[in-house]
C-alpha cells in the first residue's frame, strides 16, 4: 500500500524491515567508516616509512660494500660511513660514559654484541673512566 512518502530503504520497501530495525542496524557503519578511514592512514604512513628505511638500508649496504676492502682509515670514509658521535655525560657514581656511533643511513646498528668497552684516564676528576661503545 503506497502512503505517499518514500520507503527509507529497499528492505523497508519489500516489509523486512522495520525504520527502526533499519536504523538499529546501519547506527555503526559511519562510526566503523571514521575508524577505519583513519587505520588507513596511519597503516599508509607505516607503509611510507618502511619505504624510506629499506631505501636507507641498500644505500647503507651499498655503501658498506664500497668499503669491504678498506686498507686505511681516512678521514674522508670516517665521515662517509658515520653520521654522528654521540658521547654522553659522566655517570659519576659509576665512572661510566655511554658512547653512540650513528651510521650514515641507517642510525645506531644493533650487532647483537656486547658494546665495546674502554678504560682511560680522566684527568679532570683524576680517576679512570669505563666508556661504552654501542
Amino acid at each position: 500500500m503506497w502512503d505517499g512518502q518514500a520507503p527509507a530503504n529497499r528492505s523497508n520497501a519489500l516489509g523486512k524491515l522495520s525504520d527502526e530495525q533499519f536504523a538499529f542496524l546501519t547506527s555503526g557503519y559511519d562510526d566503523e567508516k571514521k575508524v577505519l578511514t583513519q587505520r588507513i592512514a596511519e597503516l599508509s604512513t607505516l607503509i611510507d616509512t618502511a619505504t624510506e628505511r629499506s631505501t636507507d638500508v641498500k644505500r647503507f649496504v651499498a655503501l658498506v660494500r664500497k668499503y669491504t676492502e678498506i686498507n686505511e682509515l681516512t678521514y674522508e670514509n670516517v665521515h662517509e660511513l658515520i653520521d654522528r658521535i654521540l658521547i654522553h655525560e659522566l655517570d659519576k657514581e659509576t665512572n661510566t660514559r655511554k658512547i653512540e656511533i650513528l651510521y650514515s643511513f641507517v642510525g645506531r646498528v644493533d650487532s647483537g654484541d656486547e658494546p665495546t668497552e674502554s678504560i682511560s684516564y680522566f684527568r679532570q676528576i683524576g680517576a679512570d673512566i669505563k666508556s661504552f661503545a654501542i
